[in-house]
């Protein structure tokens, strides 16, 4: 170790003398190149002190600028905030209004189809041209909301030139169905609610229009009065004229109504009999009127003077008094004329054996009347039942559709229902006025037969006080 450190020794020793020359080389080369820096040192310095201000006056003007540009920038995302929100409202709106827009084409597009609809066959060739499209547009994806609408509007339009039109009355050319059931041309005169048909045919009467259901064609119906159809065709002519006015249906039953006796017919197998019924029950009821009226009843007079005979000894007259009265209740007077010497009970029974008698008398054919009031609507009743078979065989053959075929039926049901009432219900009240009649003749009878046991009673009793004097 020792000897390694002397080596070292030596050879740092011989290196240190060996550089030494060198160095000197090397402080001098320092020395020029320190020389140079300095220079370019100040020579940079110089420069930058020169440079200085210029840049400090451009940093100014860019700090300016950029304070400007955060300004503007702020000002700018103010407003584009703005702009958003401004942009939501609108959003918004559109929204709003575009339901609103649909929901107007949703009431016209509905608008349309009634329109459509309820207008007359006469009328829907002509309004199918502005139907159709408005029509079609409802599907139409193609088509904004706002050209959809357009089109719809269209038909409000035409709807309310229509209305005018038809408030001041208008004729056009057209089809219909005659009363024999051919298709034929003429001219439609539509006022209103009211609607006629000319037909070109002067053969064919002119008459107001109806719609059976699943028809394409309105059918002609002329009205009974042959002077309306000349009135029709003049009115078609000269566009003004009088004749009947008023809602096409309302025209149409007037013309169809049925006389009384179609109306009969029209009741089916029933009929006869619930008329029959009715006619006699109505003679029976007048004959039995009559009859009641007929009957007189005594008064307290006609008693006091058949007494006052009978206690004179005059019983011929009194008989003859009584038989001039005549009815049951002369009958019955005369009676007891014939019986006045006869013991009380004996009086008392021929009297009531006339009352007796004569109450089936009094009471004959009226039951006849009750049975008529029970029966006629229990026939009504049958009428109905085989009306109402009828309707429901005919449903079996045509259908529902066609309520023309289903009529005569319901008809004949309505129509035996309604006649077993008529007679059921003035049989009813016109009975019970008869049986009062007759009872208040029973009753008449009745106080007059007691009154004439109390006056014997009285009559023998007074004989027998004068006999006692």
């Amino acid at each position: 170790m020792k000897h390694l450190f002397t080596v070292t020794a030596a050879v740092c020793g011989f290196s240190l003398a060996s550089s030494a020359l060198s160095f000197q080389q090397a402080q001098t080369a320092t020395s020029d190149e320190l020389r140079q820096a300095t220079s370019e040192l100040v020579a940079l310095q110089a420069k930058i002190a020169d440079e200085k201000l210029p840049m400090a006056r451009e940093l100014e003007d860019l700090q300016t600028k950029v304070i400007s540009l955060r300004s503007e920038a702020a000002e700018k995302r103010g407003l584009a905030d703005s702009s958003d929100a401004s942009l939501i409202s609108l959003k918004s709106s559109v929204e709003s209004l575009s339901d609103s827009i649909n929901y107007m084409t949703n009431l016209l597009s509905d608008y349309v189809v009634r329109y459509e609809t309820l207008t007359s066959l006469a009328e829907r060739p002509r309004l199918i041209k502005v139907t159709k499209p408005a029509t079609e547009a409802k599907d139409n994806v193609e088509l904004s909301s706002g050209q959809r609408l357009d089109i719809q509007l269209a038909v409000i339009d035409s709807s309310i030139s229509h209305i005018k039109e038809m408030l001041g009355g208008t004729t056009f050319k057209g089809d219909a169905i005659s009363p024999s059931g051919q298709e034929i041309e003429g001219t439609y005169v539509l006022v209103g609610p009211a609607s006629y048909f000319v037909p070109a045919d002067e053969t064919i009467p002119a008459g107001v229009t109806s719609e059976a259901a699943n028809a394409i064609r309105p059918k002609v119906n002329a009205l009974k009065d042959p002077k309306v159809s000349e009135q029709i065709r003049a009115l078609a002519a000269n566009k003004s004229g009088v004749t009947t006015y008023g809602p096409a249906q309302a025209l149409v039953v007037e013309s169809q109504s049925e006389t009384l006796w179609e109306e009969w017919v029209l009741g089916g197998m029933c009929m006869p009999f619930i008329l029959g019924l009715a006619f006699a029950a109505f003679f029976v009821a007048l004959y039995k009127w009559i009859k009641l009226l007929g009957v007189r009843a005594a008064k307290p007079q006609d008693l006091d003077t058949i007494l006052e005979k009978i206690s004179q000894g005059d019983t011929d007259g009194a008989r003859a008094y009584a038989a001039k009265i005549g009815g049951p209740v002369g009958e019955m007077l005369t009676a007891a004329v014939d019986n006045a010497g006869e013991d009380r009970e004996i009086i008392e029974e021929v009297l009531y054996e006339k009352i007796i008698s004569a109450q089936p008398k009094l009471d004959r054919l009226l039951p006849f009347i009750a049975v008529v009031a029970a029966t006629a609507p229990l026939l009504g009743l049958l009428g109905t039942v085989t009306g109402m078979i009828k309707t429901f065989k005919l449903i079996t053959i045509v259908g529902t559709g066609d309520a023309r075929a289903l009529s005569s039926g319901i008809s004949e049901a309505l129509i035996t229902t309604k006649y077993g009432l008529i007679s059921a219900i003035p049989a009813v009240i016109v009975h019970a006025m008869l049986l009062r009649k007759a009872r208040g003749v029973i009753g008449s009878m009745e106080q007059t037969a007691v009154g004439f046991i109390n006056g014997i009673v009285e009559m023998r009793e007074g004989s027998a006080s004068n006999s006692a004097k």
